[in-house]
């Protein structure tokens, strides 16, 4: 409460906090982990991803080639 009898909501109907909750040196840390590490998870993913993909596309055509190779490949026919 800000000191009046009513409570203080603001325009969506919520509730609003007259003091932080979070202390100043957590505060800095959040602050640092927004700014400088969480613009360059989403390219850490998209590497781990390629990465992932290009050794599932190399394992699939692997097996498959050394499968249409075989002899038990055209026995079936």
């Amino acid at each position: 409460m800000s000191g009046s009898k009513a409570p203080d909501f603001d325009a969506y109907g919520l509730l609003r906090a007259t003091h932080s909750h979070v202390s100043a040196p957590l505060r800095s840390v959040l602050d640092m982990c927004h700014w400088h590490i969480a613009p360059w998870h989403h390219h850490y993913v998209a590497h781990k991803q390629k990465k992932l993909r290009t050794i599932f596309q190399y394992a699939t055509s692997y097996y498959t080639t050394r499968f249409l190779l075989s002899q038990s490949a055209f026995s079936t026919i």
